[in-house]
């Protein structure tokens, strides 16, 4: 995995567009990594595109795209297809599980 040039904690995206999740993930990661943040499936390619990510925390449950539509996007272009990514969510119906499991 790559790291950030200027420390050795490794760097995760968190894509949510709700600011109360985003607040409580980071105030768990950020003592132990670089935390970036997207509201949207948007600004998380933007991200991607200009700065080097470990791990991507994905909710499901965006407007304009969804979750499952950006891990589209990250499985199909090849210099962003091999960040791990999870998907997060409320949703716990079979559908959203078998939907998950197929985009990711």
């Amino acid at each position: 995995n790559k790291r950030c040039a200027v420390s050795n904690k490794f760097t995760i995206l968190i894509v949510d567009d709700e600011s109360i999740n985003i607040s409580i993930l980071a105030e768990i990661l950020n003592s132990k990594y670089l935390i970036k943040v997207a509201t949207n499936g948007k600004s998380a390619l933007n991200v991607l595109a200009t700065q080097e990510v470990d791990l991507i925390l994905l909710d499901i449950v965006m407007p304009d795209m969804d979750g499952y539509e950006v891990a589209k996007h990250f499985k199909n272009d090849s210099t962003i297809c091999d960040i791990p990514f999870i998907f997060l969510s409320a949703k716990s119906d079979s559908e959203s599980v078998i939907k998950g499991k197929i985009n990711g």
